[in-house]
């Protein structure tokens, strides 16, 4: 035993700094290949692998997303089989000739059983070779089929029509080496996302627009009038016949017991107040008015005072007793007026708002008359 260590630490002894070049070598030539032999793939992602020397692309397998071993000279390519969104803009013509901006976005994922398939004969770039091309082909033979106002009305017709169309193209027009209904990438939907008209014909759809709900505006408000006509008529029939039931039970004594029990309320009232009972042979209150008597005749049920000139009339019913006006006059002069002086000459009476002005010539005011024939 102790003859062969006492070996191996001679050879080791001899061939140090041999072997230690040969680590060195190793450690290098394993730090250089190692990015290119141990593969991740992330979530999500399928690789397609690409012999050097055996073929090339491998048709045949699908690498699963986690690590993977290849040879330092083959490459594993990784496509992201996602759902994917691309949005685009593309030029556009309408059935009568106008060009419009579409801005379109488009979802997709790749058939993952047929990505090598795809990764030969198009390659990574797929969606600018084979996507975006195809979408802007059928979009362009949709939107030449509606005049620009129907655009705007019908934009989930012209997405489904733009979808199928793609579909059917890239499965049956896109094959390769003969290979006839093999899907490559499978088209989620498409979608309009803005539509921009020049604006001379933007201004004029919009107010196209507008016109029409401002008619739909006023058919309501024919439709609401003519309701509200009916509605008036129904009321004023209603009221004719109420006039005309209730006209045939009112008499001259129910109107005096209802003027008495107003009297009756009004009297029994917290607040001041002055019922002045009127003349006549009813002695209904003033409130009311005399019902048995003309208009103008003492018996008016309505006190009317003197008043002013030009005043303003004041209604029948209870009327607020009056003071008497006022008189202002200039103080007598006790010498004669000379002939250069003229005389002082009285003013005439100021009326006080709601008082009579005097009717004789003596210029006393007259005091209103109290039922009874008594003054105050």
């Amino acid at each position: 035993m102790r003859v062969v260590l006492n070996s191996i630490k001679a050879f080791f002894a001899r061939h140090l700094m041999t072997m230690t070049l040969v680590l060195l070598i190793a450690t290098f030539l394993a730090g250089l290949l190692y990015p290119m032999s141990v593969i991740t793939i992330p979530a999500g992602n399928v690789g397609v692998l690409w012999r050097r020397f055996a073929g090339g692309t491998d048709l045949t397998t699908v690498s699963d997303e986690g690590i993977h071993l290849i040879a330092p000279f083959d490459e594993l390519v990784i496509y992201d089989a996602r759902l994917l969104q691309v949005e685009h803009d593309f030029d556009v013509l309408s059935s009568d000739g106008l060009t419009m901006t579409v801005n379109i976005a488009f979802r997709f994922r790749i058939i993952k059983e047929n990505t090598p398939i795809l990764h030969k004969y198009v390659g990574m770039n797929y969606t600018e070779i084979l996507m975006l091309p195809e979408i802007g082909s059928q979009a362009r033979n949709v939107f030449s089929q509606y005049l620009p106002d129907q655009i705007y009305t019908k934009r989930d017709e012209i997405q489904e029509k733009i979808e199928f169309a793609v579909r059917d193209s890239l499965t049956n027009e896109f094959n390769p080496d003969s290979l006839i209904n093999v899907e490559y990438i499978q088209l989620e939907d498409v979608l309009i996302r803005s539509i921009r008209l020049p604006p001379e014909i933007q201004a004029s759809i919009v107010r196209k627009v507008e016109q029409y709900h401002l008619s739909l505006e006023y058919t309501h408000r024919l439709n609401r009038e003519r309701s509200e006509a009916e509605r008036r008529i129904i009321e004023a029939n209603g009221i004719r016949q109420f006039q005309e039931i209730i006209g045939e039970g009112i008499t001259q004594a129910y109107l005096q017991w209802k003027g008495i029990d107003a009297t009756l309320q009004l009297a029994q009232s917290n607040n001041a107040k002055v019922v002045i009972i009127g003349s006549g042979s009813s002695g209904m209150p003033l409130i009311l008015g005399n019902l048995d008597s003309a208009s103008g005749q003492g018996g008016s049920g309505s006190v009317s005072l003197n008043a002013p000139t030009g005043a303003t009339s004041r209604p029948s019913g209870l009327t607020e007793l009056m003071p008497p006006p006022l008189r202002l006059t200039t103080p007598p002069d006790e010498t004669a007026p000379s002939p250069q002086a003229p005389a002082a000459r009285s003013l005439p009476p100021v009326p006080v708002e709601g008082w009579p002005t005097p009717s004789d010539a003596s210029g006393e005011s007259r005091k209103p008359a109290l039922p009874g024939g008594q003054h105050r």
